[in-house]
C-alpha cells in the first residue's frame, strides 16, 4: 500500500471514529415529565365548567402538571380525603373550613382557600309548574328542599329569604336534612313544594317535565366564593411550584370560558358529562352564562369574601367575622398571575 493511500484510510478511519463519539456523547431528548397533582371534586356538575376546560384545552399539561381528577360525591368526603391526605387540593364550597374547624378532636392543621373558581350562586330555585309572575315572596309558607345546615347552598337561601323580608324556618320551611343524592327523587315523588337545584339536576327535571326552573339565585344574591380551591398550608408550602402552576392554568380556563361561547364551551367539558348531548350541555351552560356565575380569576375577591362572611354571621354560623387568614390565603393566586 503506498503511502498516499494509507494515509487516506487513515484519515477516513478517524472522522468515522469522530462521527461515531459525536453521536454518542449528544444527550437523548426527552420530554419535561409531568408532576402528579391529586384533584378532588366535592360533585360533578356543570356549574364547575372552568375546571373541566382546563383539563380538556391541556392548560394543566402545558403547565407540566398531571392533575389526577376524583369525584367525593360529598362535601364532607371531600373534606374527608384532604385531612387523611389523600388529595392535594379539593374544589367544593368555603363552609368546609368552619366544618373543619368543628372537628373533635381538633385538627392539628386547618385547610384554607387558596382560590376561586366562581363568584356567584350556581343554584337555581325549581317548581312544580310554572310561574309566570314568580317574586321570592311566593315562597311565604311553603316547603323548600334544600342541603344540609349549614352548607353554602343552604346558607344562600337562608341569607336571600332574609333579604327578601321573609324569615327562614318560621316563614319559609326549609328542609335540610335529605341526603344529596335523594333529593330528586324525594321531590319527583312529592315532597316540598320547591327544590333548589344546581345544573344538571335542574335541566334534568324540566326534561323530564318534573319541574321547572322558577329563578337564579345567583342573579339575586350578592357575589359570594360559591366554589373554591381548599387545601392544607402544609401543602402549599411543600408544593408550592405545583400550586402555582395549577394557578395559572386554571386562570388560563376561566379567561378562555369568558373569552367563549356556551356551545364552545359544550364541546370542551363533553367528555366529562358522557350523558348528556352537546345541545344538552350547551342549555345548561346558557344559564350560568347569563348568570355571571364564573369568577374571572383564581384570585380570592375580598368583595366577595366579606359578603361570604356576612352571609355565615346572619345565618348564624358564625358569631363574628374570621380573621381573614383563618379562612383564605391569596398570596398563592397572586403570586401565580404576577408571572
Amino acid at each position: 500500500m503506498s503511502i498516499f493511500r494509507w494515509v487516506l484510510v487513515m484519515l477516513i478511519s478517524l472522522l468515522l471514529a469522530g462521527c461515531s463519539l459525536s453521536k454518542e456523547a449528544k444527550p437523548p431528548i426527552t420530554e419535561k415529565k409531568l408532576t402528579p397533582v391529586r384533584l378532588t371534586e366535592a360533585v360533578r356538575s356543570v356549574y364547575y365548567a372552568p375546571q373541566y376546560v382546563a383539563f380538556s384545552q391541556g392548560f394543566f399539561q402545558a403547565e407540566h402538571l398531571e392533575v389526577q381528577l376524583q369525584t367525593a360525591w360529598g362535601g364532607d368526603k371531600s373534606l374527608a380525603s384532604l385531612i387523611k391526605q389523600e388529595t392535594d387540593f379539593i374544589l367544593a364550597g368555603p363552609d368546609l373550613v368552619l366544618q373543619a374547624r368543628r372537628q373533635h378532636p381538633p385538627l392539628r392543621e386547618l385547610p384554607l382557600v387558596f382560590a376561586q373558581l366562581t363568584r356567584r350562586d350556581g343554584s337555581f330555585l325549581i317548581g312544580r309548574q310554572p310561574e309566570p309572575d314568580f317574586t321570592w315572596n311566593n315562597l311565604k309558607g311553603k316547603m323548600v328542599i334544600t342541603s344540609r345546615r349549614g352548607s353554602m347552598p343552604e346558607m344562600a337561601l337562608n341569607w336571600l329569604l332574609q333579604q327578601q323580608g321573609l324569615k327562614p324556618y318560621r316563614d319559609v320551611t326549609l328542609v335540610q336534612n335529605i341526603p344529596a343524592e335523594w333529593v330528586a327523587g324525594a321531590f319527583i315523588s312529592g315532597s316540598g313544594h320547591y327544590l333548589q337545584a344546581f345544573e344538571p339536576l335542574a335541566f334534568t327535571l324540566e326534561k323530564q317535565g318534573q319541574g321547572k326552573v322558577l329563578a337564579s339565585l345567583g342573579q339575586a344574591e350578592p357575589e359570594l366564593p360559591f366554589a373554591v380551591y381548599l387545601s392544607l398550608p402544609s401543602t402549599l408550602e411543600l408544593k408550592k411550584t405545583s400550586t402555582l402552576a395549577f394557578l395559572r392554568a386554571l386562570a388560563r380556563a376561566q379567561r378562555w370560558v369568558a373569552e367563549h361561547t356556551p356551545t364552545d364551551t359544550a364541546a370542551a367539558i363533553k367528555p366529562f358529562f358522557p350523558e348528556y348531548s352537546q345541545a344538552e350541555l350547551e342549555q345548561m351552560l346558557t344559564r350560568y352564562y347569563q348568570a355571571g356565575v364564573w369568577a374571572e380569576s383564581p384570585l380570592p375577591a375580598a368583595t366577595a369574601f366579606n359578603n361570604l362572611q356576612e352571609m355565615m354571621v346572619s345565618t348564624g354560623q358564625l358569631a363574628a367575622p374570621l380573621p381573614e387568614k383563618e379562612l383564605v390565603n391569596p398570596e398563592p393566586a397572586r403570586s401565580a398571575l404576577s408571572h
